[in-house]
């Protein structure tokens, strides 16, 4: 009787190990599974505070971009309305900086609704079948137009044997390069020279534009691609542009699943 009791117990102890083990298990399960769920909600919380700054931080330099040409319009609209002194050189004057201010905000509007589609998804691939050697040659044709007015060296460098050819938008293809040319152009100074560099790394077109212009600190290097951001806010400015140029560069290359670095030319 001893011995068939001990074998009970025996076996009560171990189904109730078992159990034990089971529940103890489950709990690790319930507590991970817990501290899981709390990095996230900390991880959403951190991500939607970001999202929050810097939708407040566009929100205060898209009133700031918006109000300085406004308000030059609306000073040079009064001037021209309410003071009789004005000369005719002066008048013709203020007429051109209105003009050119209305450029600068049909580009502004123009830029952010590019970005928009990006930003929402909502801009395609495309389904163009584009020859590159082709397009530089297209591009760089209508680009050096603009290079020669700054007496600027534009040349073509096409390290490739065999045709290179993609699928995409040669809507965004063109407004990208141009973007990115067009930048070197403002920074280049009269009779520097800027390149634009095409070579082929595996199944990847690798392109690259090199300038001769001041150069760019390294501290700012990585806010190059970011939305308004200026090095050298005043003589930007003087440059023309909208400050989100480089910013729908960097977004058209991710849509088409590439990557864009900045670095030292040397």
């Amino acid at each position: 009787v001893l011995s068939m009791f001990n074998r009970q117990l025996r076996k009560s102890v171990a189904q109730r190990t078992k159990a034990l083990r089971n529940a103890n298990e489950h709990l690790l399960h319930e507590i991970a599974e817990h501290k899981k769920t709390e990095q996230q909600l900390n991880q959403a919380k951190e991500a939607a505070e970001a999202g929050s700054l810097a939708k407040s931080i566009f929100l205060s330099t898209m009133s700031h971009e918006l109000r300085t040409p406004l308000t030059t319009m609306r000073l040079r609209t009064e001037a021209l309305r309410h003071d009789p002194s004005l000369e005719e050189p002066e008048r013709a004057q203020y007429l051109t900086e209105i003009d050119e201010e209305l450029v600068r905000l049909s580009s502004l509007i123009e830029d952010l609704i590019l970005l928009s589609r990006f930003d929402a998804h909502r801009a395609t691939l495309g389904s163009d079948h584009i020859d590159l050697q082709r397009f530089m040659h297209s591009l760089h044709q209508s680009l050096n137009i603009h290079a020669n007015e700054k007496n600027i060296a534009f040349t073509l460098d096409v390290a490739v044997d065999q045709p290179v050819q993609i699928v995409a938008s040669l809507n965004h293809l063109t407004i990208l390069f141009r973007n990115l040319i067009d930048n070197a152009f403002k920074y280049t100074p009269e009779g520097g020279r800027v390149t634009w560099k095409l070579t082929r790394a595996v199944d990847e077109a690798v392109f690259e534009v090199q300038d001769t212009g001041q150069g760019i600190a390294p501290d700012d290097l990585g806010r190059l691609f970011e939305r308004f951001y200026r090095i050298d806010d005043g003589r930007s400015r003087a440059k023309g542009g909208t400050g989100l140029g480089l910013a729908i560069v960097k977004n058209g290359v991710e849509l088409h699943k590439g990557k864009i670095t900045a670095r030292p030319y040397k």
